[in-house]
């Protein structure tokens, strides 16, 4: 089964883009304000480093703004948005927003998983008039498919704690990877 995760795709300007990124939170908020898996983030957030290599080509992509659909009981938010987050103020070309699925419910619909389901995080790529220009979902492709895959196979506990251990292994670099491939092919 191929798993498409990366979508670049234009679309018309909605005037709603600019509303929400102007009333999303940066990460700092975010994370201040994150009660459930707190545990989570503040690990990911605390160990959240990007290696150079990944900087440098983040660098190069001009600049963006991240608008990311997450709600802090994902724990594929808190296992990625840390990165994001770091990868962001490293970079210093990327700005970084997060609103919930309450006010952007649309976005998620819009950019769904390969199985079908509208999820969090969601992280759609906005150029300078504040349309998108591409979207990130869910989880980096090697774990969505796994997911997938297994997804019935097993109990829920154990995709979780498949999923924690891969995060925990993989650190954030398989999603950098992918957003930056993603900035890579929208570069202006």
């Amino acid at each position: 089964m191929v798993a498409l995760i990366l979508l670049v795709t234009l679309f018309a300007a909605d005037p709603r883009l600019e509303s929400l990124w102007r009333e999303g939170r940066t990460y700092e908020t975010f994370h201040q304000d994150a009660k459930a898996r707190r545990t989570l983030w503040d690990r990911n957030t605390e160990r959240a480093t990007v290696p150079e290599e990944l900087v440098a080509r983040a660098r190069a992509t001009g600049n963006w703004r991240l608008l990311v659909v997450a709600v802090d009981r994902c724990s594929d938010s808190a296992s990625t948005i840390p990165y994001v987050a770091a990868l962001a103020a490293a970079a210093g070309n990327i700005e970084l927003r997060i609103v919930t699925p309450t006010d952007a419910r649309w976005i998620m619909e819009a950019h769904r998983t390969p199985d079908g389901r509208a999820a969090t995080p969601t992280l759609v790529l906005l150029d300078d008039s504040f349309e998108i220009v591409a979207a990130w979902v869910e989880r980096p492709r090697e774990l969505q498919d796994w997911v997938i895959a297994n997804r019935g196979k097993l109990s829920d506990r154990e995709v979780l704690d498949y999923e924690l251990d891969w995060y925990e292994r993989d650190a954030g670099r398989s999603a950098l990877t992918e957003i930056i491939a993603l900035l890579e092919r929208s570069k202006k």
